[in-house]
């Protein structure tokens, strides 16, 4: 996980991406620019700028509002607000050692206050999610919160997941499985819009990622399976970059991890990143001879 939940870099998507990640981005670019969150909308990169936590979720929120479809009429992820977060008071005012069923019915209230804090309330979310975290029973009510959700409700469905993979907690390891193994429907193209194969391969991506950010060997061994296993090209390209982003962007992370998948992913792993301090030529430089390398690798 990044700072940021993915510091990601989106120079490529011209030739590296596909119709997802693109749709994705332009949402991304809507609300990290309203939210401030360290998103260089001269280079379409999203750099460090807030902590994990709020990050990861305003990712998930921006997912629902720009990129994803939500039935007419249903329930959205709340809009950001003007006022202060109330989150860690609500994760304050839970009954001590809350029982399963009570998280199941507290968590939604949670979520909303979550989603809908300002960027200048990072600390008193993540410190919310901390405390979170030291529920015995939150994975569990997390997922029972999911499995209620409609299939429709993307972006509470990302929210969710945001949440389980920034607790950090090995438990959260069967959930996010749960969600990245599930088989993707048909591809169906679309004139506009994403399909909802699309829309499943972005919500299995934020469990890939919530999986690599427990930064465990066996969650590492978990996501390098998605590499060499799953069915979305999409999905296996994005547990690269979480793999290496979780190791440290190391070259012996990159040595180790060509020597697991195949020869065709080797030119995604050491995609350039933009982040504070890097020269912009430099990065230009690097970009261009990606696309490059990547035009040639292409089928």
């Amino acid at each position: 996980m990044h700072n940021t939940f993915r510091q990601r870099q989106w120079n490529l998507e011209h030739d590296t991406t596909n119709d997802v990640q693109r749709k994705f981005l332009r949402g991304s670019k809507q609300l990290l620019r309203r939210v401030g969150t360290g998103y260089n909308t001269s280079r379409g990169v999203v750099t460090p700028g807030v902590k994990y936590v709020l990050g990861c979720l305003l990712v998930a929120i921006l997912s629902a509002c720009a990129a994803l479809k939500e039935p007419p009429g249903g329930a959205r992820v709340a809009p950001i607000s003007a006022e202060p977060s109330q989150v860690l008071a609500l994760v304050r005012s839970l009954p001590p050692s809350p029982s399963e069923a009570d998280l199941t019915r507290q968590l939604p209230a949670i979520m909303q206050e979550i989603a809908r804090s300002p960027a200048r309330d990072a600390d008193i979310v993540r410190d919310a999610v901390v405390l979170l975290a030291l529920q015995p029973a939150v994975v569990e009510a997390l997922s029972q919160n999911y499995e209620r959700l409609p299939l429709l409700r993307y972006g509470e469905r990302l929210l969710v997941i945001q949440i389980a993979g920034a607790l950090r907690r090995p438990d959260a390891t069967g959930f996010l499985e749960e969600v990245i193994w599930k088989p993707l429907p048909p591809l169906v193209r679309m004139r506009e819009g994403l399909s909802e194969r699309e829309q499943e391969e972005i919500v299995q991506v934020k469990a890939v990622h919530g999986l690599a950010y427990l930064r465990t060997s066996s969650a590492a061994e978990r996501t390098i399976r998605v590499i060499l296993e799953h069915e979305s090209e999409h999905v296996r390209r994005e547990a690269i970059d979480a793999y290496l982003w979780n190791h440290g962007d190391t070259p012996e992370a990159a040595r180790r991890l060509k020597a697991l998948i195949p020869a065709r992913y080797h030119a995604f792993v050491g995609m350039p990143r933009y982040v504070r301090g890097v020269d912009a030529a430099e990065f230009d430089r690097q970009t261009a001879a990606r696309r490059k390398l990547l035009r040639e690798v292409k089928p």
